[in-house]
């Protein structure tokens, strides 16, 4: 049975109009997802066993600032801002990279670097073929 992410963007101005939305379905045989807490200054790591050849769309979110680093010694670092969605799917087209932008090294960790004064909720998944 296939699993569905349905990634979806809609614009709105700040009288709460909507300017534009739309939904990319992205269908795989599995996902993976996580929710963990990175602790106020300091980190949590989350074990995966990720074949990236297989990956076709992934997403993290975070409530509070939060650096990710993928892998012990980090094949791919990114900062993430609270409430900014990181997305990328395989078939993203224009304005995205057709090239999953973690690179093409297996992910066996993810670790979440919170240098903040608060607790970070830290979500994500990742759809494979």
């Amino acid at each position: 049975m296939a699993i569905v992410q349905n990634y979806k963007m809609t614009i709105t101005n700040d009288a709460a109009v909507e300017k534009a939305s739309a939904t990319y379905t992205a269908s795989g045989d599995a996902e993976e997802t996580f929710s963990v807490v990175s602790p106020q200054s300091s980190d949590v790591t989350v074990p995966f066993t990720l074949d990236i050849s297989t990956c076709i769309g992934w997403w993290v979110v975070s409530d509070q600032d939060v650096t990710m680093e993928e892998n012990a010694v980090p094949d791919f670092t990114t900062g993430l801002l609270a409430n900014v969605p990181f997305v990328w799917y395989k078939d993203a087209g224009t304005g995205f990279t057709a090239t999953n932008p973690m690179g093409a090294v297996n992910i066996v960790t993810l670790k979440f670097v919170n240098g903040g004064s608060v607790n970070a909720n830290v979500k994500g998944g990742f759809l494979t073929t």
